[in-house]
């Protein structure tokens, strides 16, 4: 049983409030930012540029988040010898029982905004490249081009309703009648 003193509190809670104020008293006398900490433009240039890598890292692992439902798609329509190749042919290849599918993924970051009509239109042209590469050397043609954001002022189709289906595909998605 713990002693308490005689207000009812443990020592244990006395030293855990003394440790807040403690913290509290180490916040207020923390000095504000001069403008002497602040970087300079250099520096902040410099510290942009350093962060390719990590914006190229973030496209990466969009890349595998993708890659990973398109596992777990297949996972549970129970094509369990499919074979999903991360930076394949593609960024995605897909080789499973009912043909290959080749996947070419871009992603974007928020504070970039929604892909450009012109951003759109280059990675469309890349991709029929590539599809004419892959069709001359005997692979499958059928090809995505997927986005992580929306084009700008072109609308997009509620999941679910027709015109979001794939025009071939003989799967049945939610809201498509089959």
């Amino acid at each position: 049983m713990t002693r308490r003193d005689s207000e009812g509190t443990t020592a244990e809670a006395r030293r855990r409030r003394a440790a807040q104020e403690r913290r509290g008293k180490q916040r207020e006398t923390l000095p504000s930012p001069s403008p002497a900490s602040l970087p300079t433009e250099p520096q902040a240039a410099l510290w942009v540029a350093s962060r390719a890598g990590a914006r190229a890292g973030r496209g990466f692992r969009f890349q595998n988040l993708v890659a990973t439902l398109v596992v777990l798609s297949l996972w549970s329509e129970g094509d369990a010898t499919a074979v999903v190749t991360p930076e394949g042919y593609d960024d995605i290849s897909v080789q499973s029982s009912s043909g290959s599918l080749f996947i070419q993924v871009k992603s974007r970051r928020e504070s970039v905004g929604d892909f450009e009509a012109t951003d759109l239109r280059r990675d469309l042209r890349s991709v029929a490249k590539a599809w004419v590469k892959r069709r001359d050397a005997g692979l499958s043609a059928a090809t995505i081009l997927l986005l992580e954001r929306p084009v700008a002022r072109i609308p997009v189709p509620e999941w679910g309703s027709v015109a979001a289906q794939p025009a071939s595909s003989g799967r049945v998605y939610p809201g498509r009648r089959g």
